[in-house]
This record gives C-alpha cells, structure tokens and sequence, in this order.
C-alpha cells in the first residue's frame, strides 16, 4: 500500500472515530442531565466502601493460585465471576425495574454475549503485564 493510500486510511478511520465520539459524548451528556445525582450518590458511596478497603488492597484474591498470570488463575477468577454473576444481574434488574415504577423511564436490559474471557485477556495484556490480578494499577490504560 502506497504512503497516500495508507494516509487515506488513517484519515477515515480517524473521521469515524470521531463521529463514533461525538455520538458517545453527546449520549454521555444527556445521562448527566438526567441520571447526574444518582451517578454522583453511587460515586460517593463507592468512596465510602474503598475506604473500608486496606490500603493497598487493588487486586483480586490470588484464589490460592501462586501465579496470577496463569491460565489456571483465569479459571479460578472465572468461576467466582459465574458465582456472583446472577445476583449482580439480579440487582440490576431491580434497580431498573424499581426507576422504571417511579419514573417511567423505559429502561430496558439489553443481554449480549458473554465477553468476559475476551475483554479479561486483552486487558491483562495491555494494561498489567498479562497479570489477571491487576486491578487500577494504570488508571488511564483501558
């Protein structure tokens, strides 16, 4: 491919991530101004709860594996994931249930597909040295 060809390339791909961004910004804004004091009451009681944390406390459990690198590890982490995976489901759905009864909102839960291993990986890979245990060690990667 020619230099040209490739610049080309790159300026599409950059216009259509930017379109892709505006549209996020713009759906971003619009949940500020409605859903704005119940983000900020979430944020506040996230706070709280790290604050119980010890210090230090960023990672997962090692789940007594030696290794958190290890394709074992993942397994282990998933397990836990599948665990606790209904009741968070549950949660939500009762929170949404409960907005849509008092403010008629329309929410809706929308399920996809399950890309848990996919985005577990990737991330690992890019953001903690392939460490599964890692959690907000780079804040601004992924």
């Amino acid at each position: 491919m020619r230099d040209a060809d490739l610049k080309d390339k790159i300026v599409e791909a950059k216009a259509i991530g930017d379109v892709d961004f505006v549209a996020y910004q713009g759906e971003y804004e619009k949940m500020l101004k409605f859903e704005g004091a119940d983000l900020k009451r979430l944020e506040e009681r996230v706070d709280r709860l790290n604050a119980r944390c010890p210090k230090g406390a960023t990672n997962q459990p090692p789940l007594g594996e030696k290794s958190t690198k290890t394709g074992q590890y993942l397994v282990m982490l998933f397990d836990a994931h599948e665990d606790a995976e209904p009741t968070i489901v549950n949660e939500v759905r009762a929170l949404v249930e409960k907005r849509n009864s008092e403010e008629n909102l329309g929410l809706e839960i929308v399920e996809g597909h399950d890309k848990l291993e996919e985005r577990t990986r990737e991330k690992a890979r890019l953001c903690y040295d392939g460490d599964y245990c890692c959690e907000r060690q780079r804040p601004q990667c992924c």
